[in-house]
C-alpha cells in the first residue's frame, strides 16, 4: 500500500520504482519459498512434537504440522481441503457472512463512489486514479482461497483491505477520501439512530475464526441445514 502510493506520487523517480519493485520481488520470492519448499531438520512430525512439547505450552496441532511440513503440498491440500468442504462448507458460510456484513460493503460502496466522482472533477479517472489502484489490492487475497483452507480470515481480510487503504488516505489527506468522509459525517448527523443501530448491529458480531467464520454465521448455517433448506456435503 505504501510503495503504490509512493509510486503514484513519484511516477516520474527512478529511485522509488526501484525501491519498490525490489521490496515487491523480495516479498513475492519469500512467499514462494516458506509456501511451496519450506523444509524442517525433524525426520517426521513426532518427533518434532516432541521437541517442541518440552520448550512451550502452546497446544500443538500434530495435523497442522504434519500438513505443513512433512506431507508433499498436493497430496497434503487436496486432504485439508476435500476435509474442509466437508466440515465447514465454506462456499455456503461465505455467502452467509457476506450477507450478514452487507451494511459493511454498503458503507465502503458509498465510500469509493464518492472518491471516484471526486477522480472525475479532477480528471484522475481510470487509470489515473489511486483509488482504483488499492482496490486492486482485494485480488490479492483472492488466491488464498485456493490455497489455503482458512476462508474465515481470508474473508476478514478482503473487508480490512477496503478499511485500512481507505483510513490511509484519509490519513495522507488525499482528496477524495477526505470528501466521502465528510459525507460520512454529513449522513451519520442526519440518520443518528439508524446509524447508532448498524453500529450496535455490527459490534454484535463475535470474533472471526480462521477456520469456521463467526459464531452468528455458523447459527444461520446450522438453522438452514436443520430446516432442509441445504443439503450437507457428503
Amino acid at each position: 500500500m505504501i510503495f503504490v502510493w509512493e509510486v503514484y506520487k513519484n511516477v516520474h523517480q527512478v529511485r522509488v520504482w526501484v525501491y519498490c519493485l525490489t521490496n515487491l520481488l523480495a516479498t513475492s520470492i519469500s512467499f514462494i519459498v516458506f509456501q511451496f519448499f519450506s523444509f524442517t531438520r525433524f525426520d517426521d512430525v513426532d518427533q518434532m512434537i516432541l521437541y517442541m512439547s518440552d520448550r512451550t505450552d502452546v497446544p500443538i496441532v500434530r495435523s497442522a504440522l504434519d500438513r505443513e511440513l512433512f506431507q508433499p503440498f498436493l497430496s497434503s491440500f487436496a486432504e485439508s481441503a476435500n476435509n474442509y468442504m466437508k466440515a465447514a462448507m465454506p462456499r455456503e458460510s461465505s455467502f452467509i457472512t457476506l450477507v450478514l456484513l452487507a451494511p459493511i460493503f454498503v458503507l465502503f460502496i458509498g465510500l469509493y463512489i464518492k472518491c471516484f466522482n471526486v477522480d472525475k472533477t479532477r480528471n484522475t479517472t481510470g487509470l489515473r486514479s489511486i483509488h482504483l489502484y488499492f482496490l486492486l489490492f482485494l485480488l490479492f487475497i483472492v488466491p488464498q482461497f485456493v490455497l489455503n483452507v482458512d476462508w474465515g480470515r481470508w474473508i476478514i481480510s478482503e473487508t480490512m483491505v477496503l478499511f485500512i487503504p481507505f483510513l490511509f488516505l484519509v490519513w495522507k489527506r488525499e482528496e477524495g477520501a477526505l470528501a466521502a468522509s465528510v459525507s460520512l459525517t454529513n449522513w451519520i448527523g442526519k440518520h443518528r439512530v439508524l446509524s447508532a443501530i448498524v453500529l450496535v448491529y455490527i459490534a454484535s458480531f463475535d470474533r472471526f475464526d480462521h477456520y469456521y467464520f463467526i459464531v452468528q454465521t455458523n447459527n444461520v448455517l446450522k438453522w438452514l441445514l436443520n430446516n432442509n433448506f441445504l443439503v450437507p456435503p457428503v
